[in-house]
This record gives C-alpha cells, sequence and structure tokens, in this order.
C-alpha cells in the first residue's frame, strides 16, 4: 500500500502546509512548486504589478467598462500610455496615487486615479475620455465637463451674490472651496515662498488660511485684510474660469 503526504514545507517560509496550498508544476518531484502561493504571491505578483501598475489598472478599467455594456474604442497600451502622463488630476490639481496596494486607505482612496467620460456617451474614445481623481470623479458624477464646470462656477456664483463673508472661525465646504483654490493658484505661480502658504483642505478658516488670503489678496491687488469677500471671491472665480474655459 501507498501511502501520499498531503503536506510539503515551503523553501521559502519554512512552514509546513497543506498540498492545495502549492501550485501545481508537473516538472517538480511530486507535482507541486517548491514556495507556496503566499509566498509566491510576495516575490513574484506583487513587486511585478507595482512596477506595471499603469498596465494592470488599465486593463482593469477596459475589462469593467466593458463588462457595464460601453463600447470601448481605445486599446490597452492606449490607455496605459494615457496613464503614465497624467501625473496630477487636471480638476483639483492633486497629484494621483499609481502606488499598487495602497486603495484600503481613505486617503489615497480620495486621490486614486478613475477614468472619466468628458461627455458621458457610451462610447470611450481618446478623444472623449481622460483620468481624474476618485474624489472629483464623485462629484462631478453624471455631468458632462461644462455642466460640471458650470456648476462650481454657480456654487461661487451664490456666495457672491449673498454678499456672503469667510473670516477667521469659519467652517464650512465653503471655506474647504476656497483652501483647494488658493492651493491650485500657487501651484500655478512661480513665487518662492509659496510652499509655506499651502493650504490643509480641512474646511476651517484658521490664521494660516488667513495668512494665505492675505498673500493672494497682495498679489492680485486687492484689499489686504485677509477676509474673503465678494471681490476676493469674484477674483478666485475668475482664475479659475480662466483656467477651465479654453
Amino acid at each position: 500500500m501507498v501511502f501520499y503526504m498531503n503536506t510539503k514545507i515551503c523553501k521559502k517560509c519554512g512552514k509546513e502546509k497543506s498540498l492545495l496550498e502549492f501550485d501545481k508544476a508537473r516538472s517538480n518531484k511530486g507535482g507541486r512548486r517548491h514556495t507556496c502561493k503566499k509566498c509566491r504571491h510576495k516575490l513574484y505578483y506583487i513587486p511585478y504589478n507595482k512596477k506595471h501598475y499603469c498596465r494592470l489598472w488599465a486593463r482593469r478599467t477596459i475589462n469593467y467598462h466593458k463588462l457595464k455594456g460601453f463600447i470601448v474604442n481605445i486599446t490597452i497600451d492606449e490607455l496605459e500610455q494615457l496613464a503614465k502622463k497624467t501625473e496630477y488630476c487636471p480638476i483639483c490639481n492633486n497629484k494621483l496615487n499609481w502606488e499598487y496596494g495602497s486603495k484600503k486607505k481613505y486617503k489615497v482612496k480620495n486621490i486614486s486615479p478613475a477614468l472619466d467620460r468628458k461627455n458621458n456617451s457610451n462610447t470611450l474614445t481618446l478623444k472623449n475620455v481622460w483620468i481624474i481623481c476618485c474624489r472629483c470623479n464623485l462629484t462631478k458624477q453624471d455631468r458632462t465637463l461644462k455642466e460640471f464646470i458650470d456648476y462650481c462656477r454657480m456654487a461661487f456664483l451664490d456666495d457672491i451674490i449673498f454678499g456672503v463673508i469667510y473670516k477667521v472661525g469659519t467652517r464650512g465646504i465653503g471655506v474647504k472651496r476656497i483652501q483647494k483654490i488658493c492651493n491650485l493658484w500657487l501651484d500655478h505661480k512661480d513665487y518662492e515662498d509659496k510652499k509655506i502658504y499651502k493650504l490643509a483642505e480641512d474646511g476651517l478658516f484658521g490664521i494660516k488660511t488667513k495668512e494665505t488670503i492675505i498673500f493672494y489678496q497682495l498679489m492680485n491687488d486687492l484689499a489686504a485684510d485677509g477676509i474673503a469677500g465678494r471681490e476676493t471671491l469674484t477674483s478666485m472665480l475668475n482664475f479659475m474660469l480662466k483656467r477651465y474655459y479654453k
């Protein structure tokens, strides 16, 4: 009577595991690989995915859209090249996270890359798509690019029309919007001290936000009082329109 071993020792981790934990390999003795699946995943799959994450993302994205019933006229190679060229979100200018295996973190998930259709048609072409961060994609929803810009503009116009004033102690989405625009404005300028004025987009109008607003007002010939009122908000709105309405 012949007895077959149901376990095997992994040469990498040294642990005795069930044969089911080892991939089949006809050329190896016993018909199984010498390293377990978990160790092989760490040794080969994770390093490969980290090195070729843009291609992995492109393949998954195309397959996802095909399953959803979209007409995909983009190849994996074309989408991979677009991914490699897109380092920052074109809407909020945040650096996209192209790091493999970090999407579980909430803050990282917000800046993970997402494929968006500019005009929301059912066909995906290179002219019709761009890569933005997940957060902007969730905000944009099913709007076209022009509708999304109009939506952002109306939010600012409401504040301007109704004379909303943002100053030290103010909290909310309006403050967060101002902080984001200040950061966008700083990113597109060559001021030596701009790193000092970069803001945390936390929705709290504190001393640091006031200092940045004063800097913005001085550079744009506005009354430097550190309060975001009608004139300052109008100036910020004009900056955003010049940047996106091309």
